[in-house]
């Protein structure tokens, strides 16, 4: 089989974890000791990245015997008495010897480096500590995806007749399209937004296997020129909620899940999606979001259908430069089945949403409605949950001043190919094979199906059945384990050898898993919750270095990169030739391009509302920020991307890169040049979001 060696718009997480592997390779590399010892540590390398790629996330369960594979133990918290805590009713008293390896190979590295007399022992020291952070970091983003994924699950498992099952998502900027275009158009463009709303609900009929299969639901709206905010999801939900009640009046309950965006998970927009269905004539039942980087799912396969029937249109010879040619091209060649679009417009002098600040709401990831309460949990299931008090609609004060500019037809799309004719003659070509088997795209997935359809609808709702190798293989005939290590073999997961020697053992391990199970991250409850990034303060130094780089770049018009910067501030020396850094001052590439972007804005006032609400945010922490301050070579410093408008202040904080700007409160004599910063994509101009929390 053929791999994917270039690939764009990885997961965060994944991405700086495989990485980090690559980081750690080379310092092993460069270690002081034999050829055949650093083969032997890379090969260990090789065999954990494998293992956090492909087998970790199949061994893992809510109830389980080895600490690391623990959901329940991995995100419960620690004190009894809280809302968040999960009594495992069970020890843990094994081991997984895979996991067990790869802490073992990690310190074993550590062990290697702390020893060692070369000049670049600090340097050496620094990354590896950021390497090894970071595949952590990628091992407990796994377990809360595995928990998150289980909450659409279990709503798809035991949907009813009268509940439907609501996904939500923007789909990325649409730049204008023309025919035949002319350089002058080419450049400058300002994107259209485009949101999807998907709808499951059972259609009362079951595949083969008794599973019922579930009708969709599929609304387009679409803006020529919107701000992706709080107000604009919350406009278009009213919007959308009221056609789905025309459509299916059967439905009374509701189950949503979205992603993690600010525009999503901001406490005005928690608020404001419960009494939006509550005004159409449903129930919000659930609020549940994704793990951060893991939201993929129907929205995007919907955007990419509308995105091919637009570079057909355009192809035919017709332009696409508004939303209403944009909508003409979704409905073009039979449409998107199961689709209907429309295209309104958002008035930004009518509309209006109150700031109803949520506290800790960065920490929540699953919402469950009362009749006059929410109950929010730090993950899905983890604990009995926190009760919250929930405010009155006529506190949010919720002006939609949207204008539907053109409504959704009255019937679905049918959907027809795109090429019809290259399709006819692909039929009439006799098929040599009587009969096949299709797999699941997930490579994880052990599931097998007989025909394009029942796999389509597999897909759809995302059911996948993983096999967990360490609870079900021995009980298994021989030639079944054959059969599974075959198909896994064939779908490219893994390598038949190593499938047949891959296992979960007991406490009885080697001596080597032994000896680094004490320094394991798995032995403390709570292991795989998401931390809080800590605040801390920019020292003068820092700041004057990145000054005068960015000063450089604007004069000279040669800006120098992120990247070239964390470079230059690894290797910057003084006038007696000493570096100008020790390693636990360095910043990295995303840090320091925070920084940049916050010197550009620096000329720009900012909203006071999202001054306020930062400023009582740092008193809260001021006091865990300067306790945190000692510990420099531990954590990681995070710089906020509004650093240089406190530079008044004593600490430059760290918690978003979130841009805001304010045009109520430009002065006249900067109205004009403010209009045009403000106008830009993704911008904020009611100071309504919410700071994002930092992965």
């Amino acid at each position: 089989m053929s791999q994917r060696t270039s690939l764009a718009g990885l997961d965060d997480y994944t991405a700086d974890g495989a990485e980090s592997f690559d980081v750690l390779e080379n310092l092993v590399s460069s270690l002081p000791i034999t050829k055949s010892e650093q083969q032997q540590i890379i090969t260990q390398l090789h065999n954990a990245k494998r293992y956090l790629k492909i087998g970790f996330s199949l061994n893992l369960s809510l109830q389980s015997n080895v600490s690391s594979h623990c959901v329940d133990f991995a995100l419960s918290d620690s004190n009894p008495k809280s809302d968040f805590y999960i009594n495992c009713n069970h020890h843990h008293n094994n081991d997984c010897e895979n996991c067990e390896n790869l802490v073992a190979t990690l310190t074993q590295i550590t062990e290697l480096i702390r020893t060692s007399s070369n000049p670049k022992k600090d340097e050496w020291e620094y990354d590896c500590t950021a390497s090894i952070n970071k595949i952590y970091e990628w091992q407990k983003h796994l377990v809360r995806h595995f928990v998150q994924s289980k909450s659409k699950n279990d709503i798809l498992n035991n949907l009813k007749p009268d509940a439907a099952f609501w996904l939500r998502d923007w789909s990325m900027k649409i730049l204008p399209m023309e025919y035949r275009e002319k350089a002058s158009s080419w450049f400058g463009k300002r994107g259209m937004s485009q949101e999807v709303d998907v709808f499951w609900t059972p259609s009362g009929k079951t595949t083969s296997d008794g599973q019922q299969i579930l009708q969709k639901y599929v609304y387009v709206t679409m803006l020529d020129q919107s701000s992706q905010d709080m107000h604009a999801v919350g406009a278009v939900a009213d919007q959308v909620l009221r056609q789905f009640h025309i459509d299916a009046p059967q439905v009374k309950n509701i189950f949503l899940r979205n992603d993690n965006a600010t525009c999503y998970s901001g406490g005005a927009q928690i608020y404001l999606t419960k009494y939006i269905c509550q005004q159409n004539g449903f129930t919000l039942k659930r609020i549940d979001f994704n793990e951060a980087g893991k939201g993929k799912d129907q929205c995007d396969r919907e955007s990419a259908c509308t995105k091919t029937h637009r570079d057909y249109y355009v192809s035919s010879g017709n332009n696409v430069t508004t939303a209403l040619q944009m909508k003409q091209a979704a409905e073009s060649n039979g449409g998107v089945k199961d689709t209907k679009v429309a295209v309104v417009n958002i008035d930004e002098n009518k509309k209006s949403l109150k700031l109803v600040k949520l506290k800790d709401s960065t920490q929540y990831h699953s919402y469950e409605f009362g009749n006059n309460n929410v109950r929010a949990w730090k993950q899905y299931a983890t604990g009995s949950g926190r009760l919250l008090k929930l405010p009155t609609f006529e506190e949010l004060q919720f002006k939609s001043g949207l204008t539907v500019i053109s409504q959704f037809p009255p019937l679905f799309s049918q959907g027809t190919k795109l090429n019809p004719a290259k399709q006819s003659s692909q039929q009439r070509k006799p098929s040599s094979k009587k009969s096949s088997v299709l797999f699941c795209s997930d490579l994880h997935c052990v599931l097998t199906f007989a025909d394009t359809k029942e796999l389509e609808q597999h897909i759809k709702v995302n059911q996948h059945e993983y096999f967990q190798e360490n609870a079900e293989v021995q009980s298994l005939p021989i030639i079944e384990k054959a059969k599974i290590y075959f198909i896994d073999h064939l779908k490219g997961a893994t390598n038949i050898i190593n499938s047949t020697t891959h296992s979960t053992t007991s406490s009885s391990t080697s001596s080597v898993t032994k000896k680094s199970h004490s320094n394991s991250i798995w032995i403390a409850r709570g292991w795989a919750q998401r931390k809080r990034s800590i605040r801390i303060s920019l020292s003068i130094q820092q700041t004057k270095f990145l000054d005068q780089l960015y000063e450089r770049g604007e004069k000279t018009k040669k800006k120098v990169s992120p990247a070239a910067a964390a470079d230059l501030m690894r290797t910057e020396i003084d006038n007696k030739n000493n570096k100008l850094f020790r390693p636990h001052q360095y910043l990295n590439k995303k840090q320091i391009a925070n920084y940049f972007s916050s010197k550009k804005r620096e000329p720009f006032q900012y909203p006071s509302s999202a001054v306020d609400e930062e400023n009582d945010d740092d008193a809260e922490d001021e006091e865990a920020a300067q306790r945190q301050q000692q510990q420099l070579d531990d954590d990681e410093p995070v710089v906020t991307a509004k650093a240089s408008y406190y530079r008044t202040r004593t600490a430059y904080t760290a918690m978003t890169n979130r841009e805001s700007t304010d045009e109520e409160e430009a002065s006249d004599k900067e109205q004009d040049f403010d209009e045009t910063v403000t106008s830009g994509e993704d911008t904020d101009p009611d100071g309504l979001q919410e700071a994002e929390e930092s992965p």
